[in-house]
């Protein structure tokens, strides 16, 4: 008996040093004894995140299992911290569910440092000696958005979930990219790859609790499935690297991996300090996925959605594209300058849908912020939804109103606020070749279509689906041929 007493009160006390409060800290919300407060944040983490800065400030910390957390809302505080203070907050918090399988590896999740700042440059200079932003890009673009047409075409105007095609034809330019190739719709390892992706991100979004009681990650019966599609993507994108290792040749760059294999090679010559290997490798062809394919596919989902919705900002778009491109070729690149309603749409619909409502961070020092002293390795929320919401910046934040962000002069305007990408030092690696995407895609598919909701049909819901994006319900709706 005398054991047991001990044993509860050495497990007491640990508990006790592990969740004890940093000294510091802000002040926040109250918690439950080891869980804290993981189970009050509801089925909306971002919106209930965000309510509690109106009891606790823009800057407060709460308690999410085993670890005390800061919150960071309002455009004005992120942008102190993230801007202002960027390195202070560019660091990845560990342990967690994806860092703990994955490792710190790659463009997501590879703590800030010298190795994220060469594999970032890197993969910068690949983006664009494959053209990224560019005609040579473009033109790749244009090729998958006539299968896309096609495929849509074919449905005759009847309802259609739209999701799966989408999702290919963003896949595709990713792969062209990684690969050096394109899947045909049907291609069965096309079929095989992103199902295993999007398995990837349907076990992710169930993760939550594990990135804050870590010591369930390691319990045999837990996350099993998560842990074997690991396993069947490791497996994938290791046979591609092998695939162009036996290919390789020095005067012919097909794709990324071939330039990062290049890259190796000059490493190992020179025998650099930083190395580039084929974990890194494999993790950077990963995290292309996660933030090229997803994030695009979401948006141009919620897109469509809010095209439904809203038929008569539809068709403003319809007519200022019949009025400055027509219909005997596909929008361009340099016709963005001539579509202000459509890009302003674009943009609206990306801080009204915010896709990725939240991003996880950590400090990289001991960090004094607003009269708190935030700890090395602090886990750190960007409440990106608050921004998009902020009153104090938006008009009417509610209300879905693309001119927002047109002038007086009839031109795009930047809106500070404005930051569905992030911001500071880990701003999305892919910003530029999703507005790119997102621009050719949307603009040609109102070119060619008016969409409407299936006749009887319910209206759609603009509620998202929570997980490590906010995606819209699943929906179907009608793509008459213009």
């Amino acid at each position: 008996m005398l054991q047991i007493i001990l044993i509860l009160a050495i497990a007491a006390v640990t508990f006790y040093l592990l969740l004890r409060k940093p000294p510091g800290l802000p002040h926040g919300p109250p918690g439950w004894p080891i869980i804290g407060s993981l189970f009050n944040l509801g089925t909306e983490s971002h919106v209930t995140l965000t309510n509690l800065a109106s009891t606790y400030g823009n800057v407060y910390s709460i308690q999410l299992g085993l670890q005390y957390c800061v919150v960071l809302c309002g455009y004005d505080v992120i942008k102190e911290a993230f801007v202002q203070k960027g390195e202070h907050f560019a660091g990845r918090p560990s342990p967690g569910m994806i860092t703990k399988v994955l490792k710190k590896a790659g463009y997501i999740f590879q703590d800030y440092g010298p190795v994220w700042k060469e594999q970032r440059k890197f993969a910068l200079s690949a983006f664009r000696s494959f053209g990224v932003g560019k005609k040579s890009l473009e033109a790749k673009i244009h090729m998958e958005i006539d299968h896309l047409v096609d495929y849509i075409a074919k449905e005759n105007g009847h309802p259609l979930d739209v999701s799966h095609v989408i999702n290919n034809a963003a896949s595709n330019i990713i792969c062209s990219i990684s690969f050096g190739t394109r899947y045909e719709y049907s291609d069965e390892v096309f079929h095989y790859l992103l199902h295993i992706i999007n398995e990837q991100f349907r076990i992710d979004s169930g993760t939550f609790v594990g990135n804050f009681l870590p010591f369930l990650i390691d319990l045999p019966f837990m996350y099993r499935e998560y842990k074997q599609i690991n396993a069947e993507i490791h497996k994938f994108i290791f046979g591609k690297i092998e695939e162009h290792r036996a290919t390789f040749d020095p005067d012919n760059m097909r794709d990324f991996i071939d330039m990062y294999l290049s890259e190796m090679e000059r490493q190992h010559r020179m025998d650099a300090k930083i190395k580039f290997t084929d974990f890194l490798l494999y993790r950077s062809i990963r995290d292309l996925f996660v933030a090229g394919t997803e994030t695009t596919t979401t948006t141009l989902l919620w897109g469509l959605l809010y095209m439904v919705t809203y038929p008569d900002i539809q068709k403003k778009i319809h007519a200022e594209l019949d009025d400055n491109v027509g219909h005997d070729r596909l929008p361009c690149l340099e016709d963005k300058r001539k579509l202000p309603y459509l890009e302003a749409t674009i943009m609206e619909i990306q801080r009204m849908a915010n896709v990725a409502a939240l991003s996880r961070h950590c400090t990289t020092r001991d960090t004094e912020f607003h009269d708190y002293v935030i700890p090395q390795g602090t886990l750190v929320y960007l409440n990106i939804w608050s921004a998009h919401f902020d009153q104090k910046h938006w008009k009417e934040p509610y209300k879905f109103q693309p001119e927002r962000f047109i002038g007086d002069d009839g031109k795009v305007v930047k809106q500070d606020a404005f930051i569905p990408f992030g911001t500071g030092r880990r701003i999305c690696l892919g910003e530029q070749l999703a507005k790119m995407e997102l621009f050719l895609f949307f603009s040609a598919l109102l070119q060619q279509f008016k969409f409407t909701i299936p006749e009887g049909g319910p209206t759609p819901s603009l509620k998202a689906r929570v997980g490590i994006t906010l995606t819209p319900h699943p929906f179907n709706i009608c793509a008459i041929r213009r």
